[in-house]
């Protein structure tokens, strides 16, 4: 008799793996990731959302329920952002921030951390916040690390100044216990170092913007974030990806720091230099 099988979706980690698939077809440039991703997105928007767009925890059999937690919102929007910087599909980064938005305004209240329920859960004696990694990444801290991504892709300091205050809210504890919050550190260490903006304009697929796709691929650089960018659409978009073309007709890395970019980069071997040295 084989074993029983868990066959429930859960939001909150298909967000997970949803990240995982993306970064894994932007660095190893093998379509099948990026399918797995956005077919999971996919069936998420259409299967695990209610009719006012707020997020299902759960799904089994065709029937999705349970209102959303923290960590499914978190996960996910920050799943989306990772599967919009390898597919440069805008959809999934407008999903990503009407996601900050609701942990926003659902899942906060001051300038505190983010509760684990939102406001449209069953009232509780009292609301649950944790800071803290567990097993899995602590979703205040991932719901942070999403505001501060969209807060630079859209010029959102809104978004910003609320993700700082949710981590400051565990500061005394992260100087006690450093190493039960490493997902905080990580966002703080985005934070006070600042990303570099690289924007990377170019067919899809042709063999020019494969080449500077797969030389970016080789450098590991967590504090950044990355839009690719369709010349038929440059107008379009993000602030990061407006503005900005082919150069002759090749396709083109601008690398910024707040926005202001140094010279377009058409030679992937060009690349390491204007990465390493933007200041």
């Amino acid at each position: 008799m084989p074993p029983l099988l868990d066959d429930k979706i859960i939001t909150a980690w298909n967000g997970l793996m949803i990240a995982a698939m993306a970064e894994g077809h932007r660095v190893l440039r093998d379509a099948r990731y990026l399918e797995s991703a956005e077919r999971a997105a996919s069936y998420l928007s259409e299967h695990l959302r209610d009719a006012d767009g707020r997020l299902l925890r759960t799904a089994r059999a065709g029937r999705a329920s349970i209102p959303g937690f923290l960590e499914d919102y978190a996960y996910l929007a920050d799943g989306l952002i990772t599967l919009y910087e390898a597919s440069g599909n805008e959809r999934w980064l407008s999903w990503a921030l009407d996601l900050a938005e609701r942990i926003v305004r659902d899942f906060g209240e001051g300038d505190g951390g983010f509760y684990a329920t939102s406001s449209a859960h069953e009232r509780l004696i009292t609301r649950v916040r944790e800071g803290h990694d567990g097993a899995l990444p602590a979703a205040n801290a991932v719901a942070a690390r999403a505001l501060v991504r969209l807060a630079r892709h859209f010029e959102r300091s809104d978004l910003e100044a609320r993700a700082v205050s949710a981590l400051h809210a565990y500061g005394q504890l992260v100087i006690r216990a450093p190493r039960a919050f490493p997902t905080t550190l990580l966002v703080l260490d985005f934070l006070l170092r600042g990303p570099i903006e690289i924007a990377l304009v170019g067919h899809p697929g042709k063999p020019d913007t494969e080449a500077l796709a797969a030389a970016l691929a080789r450098h590991f650089l967590p504090n950044r974030i990355l839009a690719p960018v369709d010349p038929s659409r440059s107008a379009e978009g993000p602030p990061l990806a407006r503005g900005k073309g082919l150069v002759n007709g090749k396709a083109a890395v601008y690398v910024c720091r707040n926005f202001v970019c140094g010279r377009p980069i058409t030679e992937p071997e060009e690349l390491e230099g204007a990465i390493f040295g933007v200041g």
